[in-house]
């Protein structure tokens, strides 16, 4: 698979070849279920997915962003969200409402590639004013992953920026659970993110996986600040960073296309 620039509205095409023959992408007949996220609640969990009913991607077709909430069976909590071409949504409870958030396109064309991320709180039985992070304003060509944390006194929303050279690491932080947002902050750091490993909050710290020379590196930082700490992940190829806050593990290729686990050192 190979990701090409491709001018001002798309900055990666996909394109796939078999011995020099392009092989074109899917544009009618996908999975009709993507991306769904749970998340563990003390009797149950939350569950955000990105429900695709008419299995199309084309992105003028009717997609919405749905939460449900597992008690003993499945529940529809909130009303859907329709979007042009959601993907990779976040769900969190912050005191008594829930908060969503998903990336999504505010164009029909190329919304396949064309990223932004909107947040959205819940008011009452429905949801309220949406935050729209639009990639032009931050002068990056696509936003994605947003991934969600909460503690008292402290939402904070985490995503990917990338322009066709570098992906970095952005977030946010509300002191009223979504209704309002202060200014985003961006890690400092000279090494671009790698976009296949998806953002992770364990317990109040903030992980992603980073390009390097010789190894990946395995970063982190926690609320408030912007310097990371990184370790090497021992290889460079590096597919998900997952565990807990006391055990952060981590899915290496060893180099001969078997995959393993390895569990990073502490601090």
């Amino acid at each position: 698979r190979e990701m090409v620039w491709d001018g001002d509205y798309s900055p990666w095409k996909p394109l796939c070849t078999l011995n020099g023959e392009k092989i074109d992408f899917p544009v009618s007949e996908v999975f009709s279920f993507w991306t769904p996220r749970l998340v563990p609640e003390e009797n149950g969990f939350l569950m955000a997915w990105v429900d695709n009913q008419t299995e199309s991607s084309d992105p003028l077709d009717e997609i919405a962003v749905r939460v449900h909430r597992y008690q003993g069976g499945w529940t529809e909590v909130m009303p859907p969200i329709p979007g042009i071409f959601p993907m990779n949504p976040d769900v969190i409870q912050a005191d008594d409402h829930l908060v969503l958030a998903y990336e999504g396109s505010l164009n029909q064309e190329n919304g396949r590639y064309n990223r932004s991320i909107y947040i959205t709180p819940q008011e009452g039985d429905q949801w309220g004013r949406t935050k729209t992070l639009e990639r032009r304003d931050l002068d990056y060509e696509r936003l994605w992953l947003p991934r969600l944390y909460w503690e008292p006194g402290h939402l904070v929303v985490a995503f990917l920026a990338s322009n066709p050279d570098q992906t970095d690491v952005l977030w946010m932080e509300s002191a009223d659970n979504g209704h309002s947002w202060e200014e985003i902050h961006k890690v400092n750091s000279a090494a671009s993110a790698l976009p296949n490993v998806p953002l992770i909050w364990l317990g109040n710290q903030l992980y992603w996986a980073e390009q390097g020379a010789e190894e990946a590196q395995i970063c982190h930082i926690s609320i408030g600040e912007t310097a990371a700490s990184c370790q090497g992940a021992g290889s460079l190829r590096v597919d998900r960073i997952y565990g807990s806050a006391d055990a952060v593990q981590v899915g290496v290729d060893l180099g001969v296309g078997q995959w393993a686990r390895k569990l990073l050192e502490p601090g």
